[in-house]
């Protein structure tokens, strides 16, 4: 039990470090950097903003399925300058690990995948 206690204190401690390291580097950097710490705790996410396209669900969806990838809305409609690049910073390197890992870009695959589905969902409930 006091091993447990004893990780739980060095992996705060650590990631307090990270965070305060983090606030200091410029916001594209920063998302690169948390987003190299994720891939190190094995979390895969991608961050995503704005209005949703019509096959966010199925595409939201098929990447957690079949890759275990999440999803993240960090932003709504109104976005700043800094968040924009953090974002942007997070996920070039988030998809440029995944990518390699899987052996194929698994995010177009999985938007083709979506759009087709919605596509079929759409003229299904047309026709109804």
């Amino acid at each position: 039990m006091k091993r447990l206690f004893r990780h739980k204190k060095l992996a705060t401690v650590v990631g307090v470090t990270v965070y305060s390291v983090l606030q200091v580097v410029a916001p594209y950097s920063r998302g690169k950097l948390a987003a190299r710490f994720d891939i190190v705790r094995k979390h895969f996410e991608l961050k995503i903003f704005g209005l949703p396209c019509r096959w966010n669900v199925p595409y939201g969806r098929l990447l957690m399925e079949k890759y275990g990838i999440h999803l993240n809305p960090v932003s709504g409609f109104v976005l700043t300058a800094d968040v924009l690049s953090y974002v942007k910073g997070y996920n070039d390197r988030m998809k440029s690990y995944l990518i390699r890992k899987h052996g194929m870009d698994i995010f177009k695959d999985c938007e083709r995948k979506a759009r087709l589905e919605w596509e079929s969902e759409k003229r299904d409930s047309e026709n109804s």
